[in-house]
C-alpha cells in the first residue's frame, strides 16, 4: 500500500524517496559487512571463530569414497551444484537478451523472461538432442 501511494505522488517526491531508500539499502549492506567482520574477528561471546570448525573433518570432507579421491569428489560435487544453482537463473536472462524479438510469439513476449522460458521449453529436447 505504501509503495502504491508513493507512486501516485509527484515525480520529484518519488525520486527523493527512491534516493533515501537506496541510501538505506547501501548503509544496511555496509553495516552487515562490518558486523560480519567484527563477529569473525572475535567480537561476541565465542571469541575468534575463523577456522574453528576446520579441525574435524577439516576443509575437505570425503564423499562417496575414501582418501584423496573422496575429497576430490566432494569438492567437485559442491562445485557442480553451485555452478548449476547460479546458471539456472542467469542463463534465462542471457537467452532472452540475445533472442531476436521476431522469434518470440506475442503471448510469450508479453510475459517477459518467464514467457520465453515456458514458451520455448517444448523445443528444448529438439535443440539439445537433435535427431
Amino acid at each position: 500500500m505504501v509503495i502504491t501511494a508513493i507512486n501516485f505522488l509527484p515525480v520529484n517526491f518519488y525520486g527523493e524517496t527512491e534516493f533515501w531508500f537506496a541510501m538505506i539499502k547501501v548503509v544496511t549492506i555496509i553495516g552487515f559487512l562490518i558486523f560480519g567482520i567484527c563477529i569473525n574477528a572475535g567480537a561476541g561471546q565465542q571469541g575468534y571463530i575463523g577456522f574453528k570448525y576446520w579441525h574435524n573433518p577439516g576443509a575437505f570432507n570425503e564423499y562417496l569414497t575414501t582418501g584423496a579421491t573422496g575429497k576430490f569428489v566432494a569438492f567437485w560435487s559442491v562445485l557442480i551444484q553451485a555452478g548449476f544453482s547460479y546458471q539456472g537463473t542467469e542463463l534465462v536472462g542471457i537467452a532472452v537478451g540475445e533472442t531476436d524479438s521476431k522469434s518470440i510469439s506475442s503471448g510469450n513476449r508479453s510475459l517477459g523472461a518467464a514467457g520465453f522460458a515456458l514458451g520455448n521449453a517444448k523445443r528444448l529436447p529438439v535443440d539439445v538432442f537433435p535427431m
